[in-house]
């Protein structure tokens, strides 16, 4: 039932306004039911063993999974839906836009042109297509930035246009201020949120020193997707990822990001989807059933 046909029915019916928290956080229910993991938390078992990695994700109590490479999904596919889990988010290369491919090395693939990218989402029924990073030599100034947001606004349009959504994945280095100016500032306010809208990733926001709920209001229609992950108590801002403690990432609830208020705001703002990623633990599997379990827990509590 949504919110504003269940308010009209109280009021008809002369309910008690105390029901709406508990009713209304059946909402974020929706999330939790279809919890989706970013498979970089399990790159390293998925790199050994594919198949079995996938089947503990589903025993772990996933429905979806998030990848890496559209061009990869050919072969993961069978893979995913044989897990009984179902994938319609993937990562792509940055270079695509960047242009930087000197940087990729042998992984640099045959077709430069972004609207290869678009082709093998279609082809896998991918969704969202996710720009996930860059690196220090590809974002040396605010023009940087500027530019990749123009190309970023026309790769998206053509996303759109094939049904799909581009989104912005963020790190911590873009709420470093750059000539007194943060660059994820200058995003948001380049990005047409027609074409291009974001992933926003609670922890890189909170270790770059904004909370992700205030973040989430400021950007209210502009965020389509989450990943959800935890922080330890005491950790410092950073904005080098290469520098950031390995204990710093946390299974959900057991660090200081207020899981819950982020996933009670997620759909005031137009959040669709939530990913969970840990991108360090001792054992990948493990955590990320500890913060599953962590989410069947919060539903249906106000």
């Amino acid at each position: 039932m949504k919110r504003r046909d269940f308010l009209q029915k109280s009021a008809a019916a002369s309910l008690s306004l105390s029901l709406l928290p508990s009713v209304y956080f059946r909402e974020q229910n929706a999330y939790i039911d279809q919890i989706g993991l970013q498979l970089y938390t399990v790159r390293n078992q998925m790199a050994k063993d594919p198949a079995a990695t996938l089947k503990a994700v589903k025993a772990a109590g996933y429905s979806q999974v998030e990848g890496g490479n559209p061009a990869e999904y050919g072969n993961m596919l069978p893979m995913i839906k044989d897990a009984g889990l179902y994938s319609q988010s993937s990562f792509f290369s940055q270079a695509y836009i960047t242009e930087r491919w000197d940087l990729q090395g042998s992984n640099a693939p045959r077709s430069r042109n972004p609207e290869s990218v678009i082709e093998d989402a279609q082809k896998h029924g991918i969704k969202y297509l996710i720009f996930g990073y860059l690196s220090k030599a590809e974002r040396e100034s605010l023009d940087h930035y500027r530019q990749y947001a123009e190309r970023l606004n026309k790769m998206g349009e053509k996303c759109e246009q094939a049904g799909i959504h581009l989104c912005y994945h963020n790190h911590s280095f873009e709420f470093q201020p750059m000539d007194g100016i943060t660059p994820y500032d200058v995003l948001i306010e380049e990005f047409d949120p027609n074409n291009v809208q974001f992933e926003l990733d609670i922890f890189w926001a909170s270790l770059g020193g904004h909370a992700p709920e205030k973040l989430m209001k400021k950007m209210k229609g502009k965020v389509r997707l989450l990943h959800l992950k935890d922080k330890l108590a005491g950790v410092s801002d950073e904005y080098d990822e290469g520098k950031v403690p390995v204990d710093a990432f946390q299974e959900l609830g057991d660090g200081v990001v207020n899981i819950r208020k982020v996933l009670q705001l997620a759909p005031k703002v137009g959040v669709e989807q939530c990913f969970v990623e840990q991108d360090q633990s001792p054992d990948p599997v493990k955590s990320i059933a500890q913060s599953t379990a962590f989410l069947r827990d919060l539903k249906g509590k106000v």
